[in-house]
């Protein structure tokens, strides 16, 4: 069901039915629709259902009634639309729709595609409540991006920046404890939805006065060994202290289910390593040397984050150092069933958008706005050299159409005739070899000044016109066995030429039936179980391979018919034959005895 929204800026169109006061049952009636505009398409109504289209002569369009039934009686009505038409709209709208979700899907989708900003906190270190500081985000190859400041890998976005050039600014004023955290950045382009940069790598602000004192973030140690100096008393971190190093090995991001390492380093081997995750304690290891590793042996969802750690002195007085720099552990989710569906995804993109290019070109041209028109061929078969033929094309629905007539799919006409009714003829005359391929026609509304103006039917099915070669010689033709075929036995249709070097056409009752190449100059058409649809006229031809193609005339006809020797057959003509002997012997003896009575 489809709903129609009327434009309430154009006029009503007005409808008048000719003759006024009625007409008789078999009588012809007129109904007319007229507007203001001209270039407009006038639908007409029978008691609110769809009757019909016309287009107008001038400002009216004419509804003919030739011979009016009483199906005919009923209330009309019109309206019109102009070169915009309702179903091509409807599904230009229909396909955007689809075109919009697809590149938002797309879109996001393509997260990503630009390579990850640099980031970096000034100053760096411990900030003190109510200190300021700046965050800095840069890249070194796109200009006119927007930069997208985010926090604890919270994606939607806290603050964005358009700067000039490829440096962002991010200052943040008299910091608040619940300022503290890991902060990345990214930067895309100015239009909106489109691509992203991958998250810059974290930076982690830590606001002074705020850390926890050991007994709460450390786990209690192992059973085997003696808590130490772990349980001293908390000490804030030591400024003297070399800040440790941290690195995720693989570097470039690792795929769920994967293993990864997380190496922590520091000058001194003589310490214990705490590892945080988004700020919160993950866990802790003593040193090989003086890196200490933390492994995940398959990396979830839930392990990725933002990790540094941090180390406390095993020495008078326990001392804990300030937490590295952060590390980033991504996920890269360069599988194949992401890569599949992200070339799925722009393969039908791509595909619509070539078929909403195509539509909006023919709605535009006016193309397939009525259906297509049946087409015929006389006489069918292969044309002689010089014949004549008439290509017949019609349909039921419109009158006062323009017919065309192409030739092998040529965007170009050859002929267009106005026939008054339904139904157009070509006939072609003194039929020449250049004549012969596929036609088909078409139909369309008879004005025409602006492109728009026209509405054309879709194109027929193609009807094909074969000359032949009258130097050709004729082929001959046998079928074998010659004195009929059981049915379900084998058949054989053998057809021959002088010459090898061609290709052989089989033909039942004038119908297209095969083609094949010869074994010498003679080739064979194989009936593997004949039945009863295979009895019938066989005839063939053939084409040279040599330029220029021609094609011979067709040769004698060949009929391939079913011998009937079953049981049942033997069985009727015994019976019959018997019967037909006994009439025989008491006819003669009737005769004798007419004769001795007569003397």
């Amino acid at each position: 069901m489809q709903l129609v929204v009327a434009e309430p800026s154009l006029p009503k169109p007005s409808i008048s039915i000719s003759p006024s006061r009625g007409v008789s049952l078999g009588e012809a009636a007129t109904i007319r629709c007229g507007a203001g505009p001209q270039n407009a398409t006038f639908l007409l109504y029978k008691d609110g259902g769809y009757w019909g289209c016309a287009m107008p002569r001038g400002d009216v369009a004419e509804f003919s009634v030739a011979s009016v039934t009483e199906e005919d009686v009923g209330s009309y009505s019109c309206s019109y639309f102009t070169d915009y038409t309702w179903g091509n709209v409807a599904r230009l709208a229909l396909g955007t729709g689809v075109l919009l979700a697809l590149a938002l899907i797309l879109a996001e989708a393509a997260q990503g595609l630009y390579p990850k900003p640099n980031i970096s906190v000034s100053p760096s270190g411990v900030i003190p409540v109510g200190g300021n500081i700046t965050i800095s985000c840069w890249h070194q190859q796109y200009r006119g991006m927007i930069f997208l400041l985010s926090k604890d890998g919270n994606y939607k976005d806290l603050r964005y920046t358009d700067p000039a050039g490829l440096v962002a600014e991010f200052p943040i004023i008299c910091v608040r404890r619940e300022q503290r955290g890991n902060y990345t950045c990214r930067f895309a382009a100015r239009t909106g939805y489109g691509a992203y940069s991958d998250p810059s790598d974290p930076v982690q602000i830590i606001v002074g006065d705020e850390r926890p004192s050991p007994d709460s973030l450390l786990p209690p140690p192992p059973p085997a060994r003696p808590p130490g100096d772990l349980h001293k008393p908390w000490r804030p971190a030591e400024p003297s202290l070399p800040k440790p190093s941290i690195s995720i090995s693989p570097s470039r991001g690792v795929s769920l289910g994967e293993a990864a390492t997380i190496r922590c380093g520091a000058g001194s081997q003589n310490a214990t390593f705490l590892l945080y995750k988004d700020g919160g304690i993950w866990g802790r290891a003593m040193p090989r040397g003086d890196v200490a590793e933390f492994s995940v042996a398959s990396v979830t969802e839930e392990d990725v984050g933002s990790y540094s750690c941090s180390y406390l002195t095993r020495r008078e007085p326990v001392a804990l150092s300030y937490p590295s720099d952060p590390a980033w552990l991504a996920v890269r989710d360069y599988t194949w069933g992401n890569v599949a569906r992200l070339a799925l995804g722009t393969g039908v993109l791509l595909a619509l958008a070539l078929i909403l290019a195509e539509a909006a070109r023919g709605w535009r041209r006016g193309e397939g706005l009525y259906p297509k028109p049946n087409i015929s061929i006389s006489p069918s078969g292969v044309i002689p050299l010089g014949g004549n033929v008439t290509i017949r094309c019609w349909h039921l629905q419109y009158r006062d159409k323009r017919f065309l007539l192409y030739k092998d799919r040529n965007a170009n006409y050859l002929r267009y005739t106005d026939p008054a009714g339904s139904e157009a003829e070509f006939p072609i005359r003194s039929s020449r070899r250049e004549q012969r391929g596929n036609y088909t026609c078409r139909y369309s509304n008879k004005i025409g000044n602006r492109t728009l103006d026209v509405a054309y039917s879709e194109h027929s099915d193609p009807v094909q016109i074969i000359v032949a070669e009258p130097s050709l010689p004729k082929p001959s033709i046998s079928i074998s066995p010659s004195r009929g075929v059981s049915l379900g036995e084998a058949a054989t249709i053998r057809c021959g030429a002088g010459s090898q070097n061609a290709t052989f056409l089989l033909y039942k009752d004038g119908g297209y039936w095969g083609r094949e190449m010869p074994r010498g100059d003679v080739a064979e058409f194989s009936v593997a179980s004949v039945t009863e649809e295979d009895v019938g006229s066989y005839s063939c031809s053939y084409l040279t391979r040599r330029e220029p193609v021609a094609l011979s005339y067709p040769s004698d006809p060949a009929w391939l018919a079913v011998r009937d020797y079953t049981w049942g057959n033997v069985a009727r003509l015994a019976l019959g034959t018997g019967v037909l002997l006994a009439l025989a012997l008491i006819l003669a003896e009737a005769a004798l005895g007419w004769r001795r009575g007569g003397c």
